[in-house]
């Protein structure tokens, strides 16, 4: 017959309790959402009346009453015409009735009504027009001044009637407007959230019935099933109660299911117990029992029974043999033989006993005190004795690690190399192996027992060899006490001799104390005159471990502006220190080092009595007392307030100067130290690709070139201590060129020694590139000259080569010589004029280099005639006229074509010291036989008005 089948949902407890449970939570979800929603319209109404209604009313009333107030300052302004009140009446507007304003305007978005924001817009054209009818009237009686007659006066009030009061009555008007609107929509509110309270109130309560219906129809049906379940339960344990075996129960289809199927299995597991018990009863202690898998408590329980019964045959068993062994070695121990033939007979027995294949036994060798060892005393393998010698210190091996730590070891995984088993029929190496020491009272170790054995030795039997050992401990003590005896008496007699030699050595150590002890008595004494003359010249205080003052003397108290020295005592060190400074984690980290035994330096700022603060440069020294524990703390300090703003200062200027000009360090080897970012950008380098670094690394010289560099110029100089400043090459981390307009500085410490290179620098590469340029462009310029010169050579040398027209030129020569000396006359005529011409005058040849220069220009440009001939005229010319020049002169050799001749303009030139000039020009071309020569009239005159 096919079973009865049940609904999905409700053929397990379990799921019928979650299917209820699920359909409760669903109904509580839905309150709970239509609650949040109640909840929420109502906070949003609260929340619209409490910070928008009530708020727009208060700001409202705030206006009111700041109309009233300037109004009232206006009138007294005009009464008394202080300038104050117009002063206060310009910041109410400003500062309180414009701000009353700008906060309405915040308001006015979230207003409901279109009817309050046109009356707001209203209040505020008239609250406008109201600030400017007080200002006409203020202008008026500001014009007017003190002397006002009554028909100004009159005029005054007359403007005050008409315009100002209207405008307070209608301004009044829409605030009472604004009030009753804003009363309106909070009412009106106010009966929605009524309305909905009502709503939610009805909905509320008929959920709430219909939860509770459903919950108790199905808590009725959930217990009505489970009752049916526990009776079918209860019928099959009370059968297992009387001690029968139930025959097995049908299903049910939900958990107790799962009960039915263990009482099930219970009674199969019974039915086994009944076998065993009968089993046991006839001692059967071996027979195997498999119920509730071993595992349960019973189950468990009834396992270790069975095992416990076994185990008690067992030991009676080893009980039986360990006795019979002990007294068997008692009885060795007993014996009247010598220690040699104990020992053998000892160990033979006792590999034999534990059926072992190996054994020996060591005794400690106490003859040298200072070198103590064990020794082999017996060795037996394979039923006959071993004849070994072998010594072994604390430690080595395991036999010596078992001296030292006074405790056996029991090996299974004996090393390949430890020992071998050796007989007949070859060797081999033991499966087990224990060390047992022979100890004495539990505190001296006498020696160590070594056991091997191919088969592995049962705990009752390493249990065995400890109590063996234990007996033998009794013999190797007697033994060694008999000996020790006898080594008693020989000592005895040297003590004697050195106690002799000792009493002598007392007695000069006695006078060498006595001696020490004045020695210490002097110390105490300059240690009190050091101690005066600290307290006499340093501020000094002391404290207790927690920081709270024990003493003071004078100096200290003088420092920090107190008179008494009560005055201070048992409170903290942090009344010293400013308030933003205490709660640092710095100064924390000083008393945390302080408590800890470490003293601290350093310079600290603190305040006295007044506030006023004052740096002191302090030394805090533990001190310890006569246990050797820290007790106190003592702080020693020296005004340094003065010393400190210095340094303070000059580290602003340092650290300004670091901000705008590229700086490095190196020490006097050269090696780069530090370098700011000025310096790190102008070069390309990274701080870490730079520091630590030659400075080989920034002029690409090799070994030699920076011995000769070093030797005859900069750094050798830099190392005399001298400044050097000038231009210099260096080269970026691309390998470009880089020049620098540097000084170099030479640091000394506070005891003059030099120890450092200060380099201060400016990046000047593209002037230094421009000046090339303008090198090369010379450089080219003079080659030309030269290479005419030369053809005006080859042109004299042909021309005395030809003699047949000799006198042809010397005639010829002669008038040329005529006229080049009454040329020469002239030009010196000439020279002498220009040179005492009022006007600047400057001939230049067609290539622009100067040739006559005469004073005046020498005062207007600040250069010497020296310094101006045989140079470039762009010399007087700031950029970009300068490098334009010669571009010029080149166009018009090319072109013929003028610019600038025959003209007058007023341009700007730069003087020797840079400054500028402005002057006026006016330049001339003269040919003299076949050269072009130019001639500039200078004058100085006033920069152009912009």
């Amino acid at each position: 017959m096919k079973p009865k089948t049940t609904p999905f949902f409700i053929n397990s407890i379990s799921r019928q309790i979650w299917f209820g449970t699920v359909l409760t939570i669903i109904t509580i979800l839905f309150l709970v959402i239509v609650l949040f929603m109640q909840v929420s319209q109502l906070n949003q109404t609260n929340n619209y009346i409490s910070q928008h209604l009530f708020r727009s009313v208060g700001l409202l009333a705030s206006i009111e009453s700041k109309i009233d107030e300037s109004n009232a300052i206006l009138q007294n302004y005009l009464l008394y015409q202080k300038e104050n009140d117009k002063q206060r009446r310009q910041q109410l507007w400003q500062k309180q009735i414009q701000g009353l304003s700008d906060s309405l305007k915040k308001q006015e978005q979230y207003w409901e009504g279109i009817e309050e924001k046109l009356t707001f817009a209203n209040l505020l054209t008239h609250l406008s027009k109201l600030k400017k009818y007080q200002d006409i009237i203020e202008e008026n009686q500001q014009e007017k001044g003190k002397n006002i007659d009554p028909t100004d006066l009159r005029e005054n009030e007359t403007l005050f009637k008409e315009n100002i009061q209207p405008l307070i009555v209608q301004i009044k008007q829409e605030i009472d407007r604004l009030d009753n609107l804003f009363e309106q929509s909070r009412k009106k509110n106010l009966d929605q959230v009524e309305n909905l309270n009502g709503y939610f109130k009805y909905v509320l309560s008929i959920l709430l019935l219909v939860v509770c219906l459903f919950n108790v129809s199905l808590g009725i049906w959930h217990i009505r099933k489970i009752k049916n379940d526990l009776y079918i339960i209860r019928d099959y344990t009370s059968a297992l109660s009387l001690g029968n075996l139930p025959k097995t129960q049908q299903h049910t289809y939900d958990e107790t299911e799962t009960i039915i199927k263990d009482i099930n299995q219970l009674v199969d597991n019974l039915q086994i117990l009944r076998t065993f018990a009968s089993e046991v009863g006839e001692g059967k202690f071996e027979s195997a029992l498999q119920v509730f898998d071993n595992q349960s408590d019973i189950g468990s329980s009834l396992a270790q029974m069975r095992n416990g019964l076994l185990n008690v045959a067992i030991q009676d068993r080893e009980r039986n043999w360990t006795n019979e062994g002990i007294a068997l070695f008692g009885n060795i121990i007993r014996g009247n033989q010598s220690p040699e033939k104990t020992y053998d007979e000892f160990i033979m027995t006792l590999v034999k006993y534990i059926s072992a294949n190996q054994g020996g036994i060591f005794i400690i060798n106490e003859e040298n005190q200072d070198d103590k060892f064990l020794e082999l005393k017996s060795l037996y393998a394979f039923e006959r004795k071993r004849f070994e010698q072998k010594q072994i210190r604390p430690g080595q091996g395991l036999v010596g690690q078992v001296w030292l730590e006074k405790s056996a070891i029991y090996l299974e995984e004996v090393p390949s190399n430890y020992i071998k088993i050796i007989s007949g029929m070859g060797a081999g190496s033991p499966r087990s192996l224990i060390l047992v020491p022979i100890m004495a009272n539990d505190e001296e170790v006498l020696g160590v027992v070594e056991l091997a054995s191919f088969q592995i030795l049962e705990p009752y039997k390493q249990a065995f060899v400890s109590r063996v050992a234990e007996i033998l401990s009794s013999m190797v003590s007697s033994i060694k006490k008999n000996e020790s005896s006898q080594r008693l008496l020989q000592d005895s007699q040297e003590v004697t001799e050195r106690l002799q030699s000792q009493e002598e050595e007392l007695r000069l150590n006695l006078e060498e104390l006595m001696a020490t002890q004045e020695s210490m008595l002097k110390k105490q004494v300059e240690l009190d005159a050091q101690t005066q003359a600290i307290d006499t010249t340093l501020a000094t205080i002391e404290y207790d471990l927690e920081g709270n003052i024990l003493t003071a003397n004078e100096i200290f108290l003088r420092m920090i502006q107190y008179n008494n020295l009560e005055d201070i005592i048992g409170k903290h060190h942090d009344i010293f220190i400013p308030k933003k400074e205490k709660y640092k984690n710095e100064y924390q980290q000083i008393w945390e080092n302080l408590q800890n035994g470490i003293p601290q330096t350093g310079d600290f700022k603190i305040i006295t009595r007044d506030g006023s603060e004052l740096w002191v440069h302090s030394t805090y020294t533990v001190v310890k007392n006569a246990n050797r524990d820290f007790y106190k703390i003592i702080q020693l300090a020296t005004e340094i307030t003065e010393q400190k703003n210095k340094n303070i200062e000059v580290n602003e200027v340092l650290h300004a100067i670091g901000q705008s000009v590229a700086i490095v360090e190196f020490n006097l080897e050269g090696i780069i130290l530090h370098a700011n970012d000025i310096y790190l950008q102008t070069l390309g380098y990274t701080y870490k690709e730079l520091i630590g670094k030659h400075r080989s690394i920034l002029t690409h010289e090799n070994e030699e070139e920076q011995k000769n560099n070093d030797a005859d110029n900069l750094w050798e100089k830099l190392r005399k201590g001298e400044h050097v400043v000038g231009r210099f090459k260096r080269f970026n981390k691309q390998g470009e060129e880089v020049w620098l307009r540097a000084s170099f500085n030479a640091i000394h410490n506070s005891e003059g020694v030099l120890y450092k290179i200060v380099n201060y620098a400016q990046n000047i590469t593209d002037t230094v590139k421009k000046e090339q340029e303008m090198e090369q462009t010379i450089q080219k310029l003079q080659q030309q000259r030269k290479e005419l010169l030369s053809q005006i050579q080859e042109l004299e040398e042909q021309e005395l080569d030809t003699r047949h027209d000799f006198e042809a030129i010397r005639k010829n020569h002669d008038a040329l010589e005529k006229r080049y000396l009454d040329a020469d006359e002239r030009a010196k005529r000439l020279e002498s004029i220009i040179s005492m011409a009022l006007f600047g005058v400057i001939v230049i040849d067609h290539w622009g280099f100067i040739e006559i220069a005469n004073r005046a220009t020498e005062k207007i440009f600040g250069y010497s005639r020296e310094e101006l001939i045989g140079n470039n005229l762009k010399m007087l010319m700031p950029e970009p006229n300068s490098l334009m020049h010669d571009k010029y002169l080149a166009n018009y050799r090319r072109t013929n074509e003028k610019h600038v001749l025959g003209t007058s303009r007023v341009v700007e030139a730069q003087r020797k010291d840079g400054s500028v000039v402005w002057i006026e020009l006016a330049i001339s071309e003269v040919k003299i036989i076949d050269e072009t020569l130019f001639t500039a009239i200078i004058k100085k005159v006033d920069p152009p008005q912009q």
